[in-house]
Parts: C-alpha cells; structure tokens; sequence
C-alpha cells in the first residue's frame, strides 16, 4: 500500500520529512494498533463524513488548548442547509480598452450599468464616451475651472447654435420665456441665457412648442450637459479605481454641488508606448568669413551689424536677401526700433516669424 500511495505526496523536502517521521511513529505501534489505525482510516475515507465536517473545530480547539492548558474552552459550530449552487450568468462580453487602468474603470462602469442601467440614453449608469462628447465636456469643464458658471457656458452653445442655425430671432424670445419662469420678467433680457434653467424649463414643458431651430439647439445643450455627468463619472470612477481618492473625491464634489472647480481630466489621456526622438543642430560659423555681398548691405541693417557671421551664413545657404525676407510687401517685423533719442536702437532684436533672422544668439 506504501509503495502504491508514495508517489502521491509531493516530493520536496518538507513533505518527504513529514512522510518519515509519521512512519517513525507507526513503527512504534503494535501489529493490533496499526490494524485498529488502518480500519479508522479506511472509515474516513469511505463514509465517516463526521469526522470530516468537525476536524476544522478540533483543530481550531487543539490550537486554543496549546495556548492555554488550563480551564474550559467553550465553543460552538454548525452547517448551513438547503444551499444550491446559483446559475453561472454568461459572460458579458469583452471591452477593449487601451491600458490595465482604463479597463479596470470600464469594468466597473459596465457592472454598474448591467445593475442598473436601462436603455435611456439619460440613465446615469449610461456612460458614453465618444470622442466629441469626450471634447464639449472638456470644453465645458476646462471653462467652469477658468471661473465661468456651467449654466451660462451651456447658455452660450445654445445662442451660437441658434446663429449658426440662422435663427437668431428666437434668441430673445427664449430669454424672455426664462426670466419669466424664474420670477425676473422686470429684467431686460440683454444677457445670454442660463442654459440648465433653459433645460429644467424645456424639461418641465415650460417652453410649450417651439422652432425646429431652438429644439435642435436645445437636444445639443442637453447633449452636452450628459457628455459632462458622463465624462465627471468616468473621471471619478477611473481615478477611484487607481486608489486616487483626492482626485475622485474633487470630481464627484464638483458635479454634485458645483461649488468647487472640477480637476483636470485624467482618464482621457491614452498612454502611448513610444519612444521620444530628439534632434539637435549645430551649425559652425567662420569668424573670418568675409561680407555675403549679393544684395546684402553692409550698412544701416541692424541685423548685418549685430550678426554679420550668422548673415554670411544665411546668404551663404540660401542666397539672395529677398529669398530670405520673402515676397516684397509681405516681410514682417520691418517696423524700425527708435531709440529715446528718435534715431534707430541697434543690437539684436526679435522680429516676426516671417524672418530667417530672429534670433542672434
């Protein structure tokens, strides 16, 4: 039986000195003992189930008495009934993501929609992400940090898309209908808009019907309030899901009260494995080269005085001035510096970025 059962104990060190010392002790014991052992064992193993289930408890009170010998241990187990396994739900499917990071947050927010969510596009468990949604929220968000209020950064996409709609007649309408609402009829609408006071009114029927034009403007404001719930919960869920708690925290604030600026979005930023390339040029100038010539002044260009090696070097490369300064009537920077005195200031100047010229050093 030894040599049939041998091979099933792992064959490290540890296991082969427990194998040893347990047959020391089996070779103290008498022929009728070792019978007597061996019947237990064939027992456990065919239907003492009992001793199964209570060996954690007479473990757990073996380990309670070495600790203290002395006294009474009291204690108490049992089994939990009527359990059936649960039915293994399919799988989900699988989401593409760009790094480790980012499908960790994906996982989450998918769990979370396969909980809750429904399919209204307005469902908060419905996150949306594409990538010009991704650039209003962006947009609106980078403009509620600069110190602007979210309602009237969403007032002014609602009067742009009317001016781009060519409906710019229905704009004061629309504020009139707004102050209105808001118990402020007695001021002149000459400012832009709120834009979620436009949306809880239009929400609430307030605006009763309206133009082509003002309810395409108004799904568009509503389109991008949702990129900015939708991008804020990524943001959150993304930066809680790294362990970054400041950061989340800061975001879930900002979209539930508003009284403080939301942080810089970090979750749409896509790691690149890449390697940055640098090139650098050197460009040796003769100290002794002689005056370009060939159009060049030798007197009354500032930039002839102060840099005549670098000049020569540029005539050198790319020939005549003009072909350096461009077309005539199209050189930038060509205004001359007066000096206190009225007369030309010289040395090194910066000129336009149309010149070859625009740095001496």
């Amino acid at each position: 039986m030894l040599d049939n059962s041998l091979h099933l104990v792992p064959d490290t060190a540890t296991e082969n000195g427990r194998v040893l010392a347990a047959l020391d002790v089996l070779a103290t014991r008498t022929p009728g003992e070792l019978d007597w052992l061996l019947r237990e064992s064939l027992g456990l193993g065919a239907h003492r189930l009992d001793a199964w289930a209570t060996s954690i408890a007479a473990e757990r009170l073996g380990t309670l008495r070495e600790a203290r010998p002395a006294g009474l241990q009291v204690g108490a187990f049992g089994w939990v009934a009527g359990l059936t396994p649960r039915d293994r739900a399919g799988s989900a499917g699988f989401v593409h993501a760009p790094s480790m990071a980012h499908a960790a947050t994906a996982a989450v927010l998918r769990s979370g929609w396969l909980a809750h969510g429904s399919d209204d596009p307005l469902s908060p468990a419905a996150v949306d992400l594409r990538s010009h949604r991704v650039r209003t929220a962006a947009w609106l968000l980078d403009g509620v940090r600069q110190g602007q209020d979210l309602g009237d950064l969403l007032g002014y996409r609602f009067e742009r898309a009317l001016h781009e709609l060519g409906a710019d007649e229905q704009i004061r309408p629309v504020r009139v209908k707004v102050l209105d609402a808001a118990g402020q009829g007695e001021v002149p609408p000459d400012e832009p808009v709120d834009g979620i006071e436009l949306l809880d009114l239009d929400r609430a029927g307030g605006l009763g019907t309206v133009a082509t034009s003002v309810r395409t403007a108004l799904e568009e404001i509503e389109a991008a309030f949702d990129a900015v719930n939708d991008v804020g919960l990524f943001e959150a869920v993304h930066q809680l899901t790294g362990a970054n708690l400041e950061r989340a925290t800061a975001m879930l604030d900002a979209l539930a009260t508003g009284t403080s600026a939301p942080p810089e979005l970090r979750g749409t930023d896509i790691p690149r494995a890449s390697i940055g390339v640098e090139h650098r040029v050197m460009v040796l100038l003769d100290p002794a080269a002689p005056h370009p010539g060939r159009g060049w002044s030798a007197t009354g260009e500032r930039e002839t005085l102060a840099r005549p090696r670098r000049v020569g070097r540029v005539a050198a490369a790319r020939g005549g001035r003009g072909r350096v300064h461009g077309p005539p009537g199209r050189r930038r920077g060509r205004r001359p510096l007066r000096a206190a005195g009225g007369a030309d200031a010289g040395g090194p100047r910066a000129v336009g970025p149309g010149r070859a010229l625009a740095d001496g050093r």
